[in-house]
């Protein structure tokens, strides 16, 4: 196993002050998790955005260059779009099959999300790094991007699921997304790409697209609450986050 980083080590158990956490995170997470129904589609929808995840390393990266840590890194990312899909056909068996839209929560702006950062981060690689290194450092940093926003929300997905008592456990895919930091980390120096110097902008740009996600899954749960569908125990007014 990569030795991991310092810089990047979270602990998932505990870390709640954080710009990366939206305040009503844990409000929303305990809503959804407290319906079965609702939660299938929120654990299905991320299965997707892992998938998703997969996908893009596959697609960006040349085949004659993938390392065994790449591979390593493309198969965790499938593994995880696994676990997510079983978790939701275990929580409400049936419900979510596949990925079409009714099987998930803000799909849409869940996609949106992903495809955006991924489209916004290659362009502005291509003006501060332009050369034959502009995939893999897309990769890179949207990978970084990614992750870094994933501990945080799978990190208070596990705490509201311990809360609650359910039978269920993220432990295992937080400890390997905690060392894809550590191997992201160690990846930018190989390429000759300072973190540090671009991490600003970037890390600005998924917040605002972070945001616009994460107010369309605050609005559909609310209407799924206030509709009665899918029942639920949302409180009547989640204060939303200013700044994510």
């Amino acid at each position: 196993m990569t030795a991991q980083n310092p810089a990047h080590r979270l602990d998932v158990a505990q870390e709640c002050d954080t710009p990366l956490l939206p305040m009503n995170a844990e409000p929303i997470l305990r809503s959804i998790c407290s319906n079965p129904r609702a939660h299938a589609r929120w654990l299905n929808t991320l299965a997707l955005l892992e998938h998703i995840g997969c996908r893009k390393i596959v697609k960006a990266l040349d085949s004659n260059a993938l390392s065994a840590e790449l591979l390593r890194h493309i198969a965790e990312e499938a593994r995880h779009a696994h676990f997510f899909k079983a978790l939701s056909l275990k929580v409400a068996p049936g419900l979510c099959p596949d990925f079409a839209p009714e099987t998930l929560l803000s799909g849409v702006a869940a996609r949106a999300y992903f495809q955006t950062l991924d489209q916004q981060v290659a362009r502005r690689i291509e003006a501060i790094a332009p050369g034959p290194h502009e995939t893999v450092l897309t990769y890179l940093c949207v990978t970084t991007l990614v992750e870094r926003r994933a501990l945080h929300i799978y990190g208070a997905h596990q705490r509201v699921i311990e809360s609650l008592g359910l039978p269920l456990s993220l432990r295992s895919v937080l400890a390997e997304e905690e060392r894809h930091m550590a191997e992201m980390n160690a990846a930018f120096s190989r390429y000759g790409f300072s973190w540090e110097q671009h991490s600003d902008a970037l890390l600005d740009l998924e917040a605002s697209l972070f945001s616009v996600w994460w107010e369309s899954l605050h609005h559909e749960v609310q209407n799924l609450a206030s509709s009665g569908e899918d029942g639920g125990a949302m409180p009547r007014r989640i204060p939303m986050h200013s700044r994510l």
